[in-house]
């Protein structure tokens, strides 16, 4: 079994149209209307609970909507039989704000997991425990990529935090995806590697040409490093604008909790 380095293909797009997603009575998403261009890079911001994660669940294709299209690379997600899913879905990179790492697994293992939405179980379980040594040269490339190629084969729970950042970022990489989505990838890094971090999630998506779309609580990182922010407040849309047409004040009404 062989996962060939190298793009995986042209960039996907993203387009929802009337999305809505509910958990009991509570509206997650309400009536979603959103398109992210293939390679563009798109900042999701808003408080705590106004349906970021879950937005980049729907876009990933693991949360289906009770109402409303999904479609990624112009495919309609509710079209698909749960085995072609899976297969737009290992084309995703998404980078969970918990990184779902294996703690006691070494480097090198953790990013071939990142194959294994696309393999068989047989398949995977090669890949982990005797990976051919092309794979392993091409996860060395890969952290070279995010500046820990040191850490090849050091067991992952004895890393930073900011290293283990790294990690998940080179497994979504591993994947060669047509697109990241970072949930919060800066919410336990200090100032400096968070800026860091977004330089290189940047860098990363305009290198291999991925769409790229991050949700983000830092406010100030998010207006500096993106060019196109969407505000998201009780599972609706209030803005979606270049960031440099928004002022101080669309930012203090999405903020307010008083409105609510």
């Amino acid at each position: 079994m062989s996962v060939e380095s190298g793009s995986a293909g042209p960039a996907a797009g993203f387009r929802l149209e009337s999305v809505t997603v509910s958990f009991g009575s509570v509206a997650a998403l309400d009536a979603i209307d959103l398109e992210i261009a293939r390679g563009e890079a798109v900042g999701l911001v808003g408080p705590s609970g106004a349906g970021k994660t879950t937005l980049l669940r729907v876009l990933n294709g693991t949360l289906r909507p009770e109402n409303g299209t999904v479609e990624v690379g112009g495919v309609d997600l509710g079209s698909l039989s749960e085995s072609r899913l899976r297969q737009v879905r290992s084309r995703i990179g998404t980078i969970h704000q918990d990184l779902r790492l294996v703690p006691n697994l070494r480097v090198v293992r953790n990013v071939l997991s990142g194959a294994l939405g696309r393999t068989s179980l047989a398949g995977s379980l090669r890949l982990l425990f005797l990976p051919p040594r092309r794979e392993v040269l091409r996860v060395h490339e890969l952290l070279e990529r995010v500046g820990i190629e040191d850490k090849l084969f050091e067991r992952t729970d004895r890393l930073s935090g900011g290293q283990r950042q790294r990690v998940a970022i080179a497994r979504a990489l591993y994947q060669e995806p047509t697109a990241l989505l970072p949930d919060e990838p800066i919410s336990s890094l200090d100032p400096a590697r968070a800026r860091d971090t977004m330089e290189l999630l940047l860098r990363l998506s305009r290198d291999d040409g991925l769409t790229l779309c991050a949700s983000l609580h830092d406010l100030d990182i998010a207006r500096t490093f993106l060019p196109r922010l969407v505000g998201l407040r009780a599972g609706r849309i209030v803005f979606d604008r270049p960031t440099a047409e928004l002022s101080d004040e669309d930012f203090r009404r999405l903020y307010d909790l008083e409105g609510d």
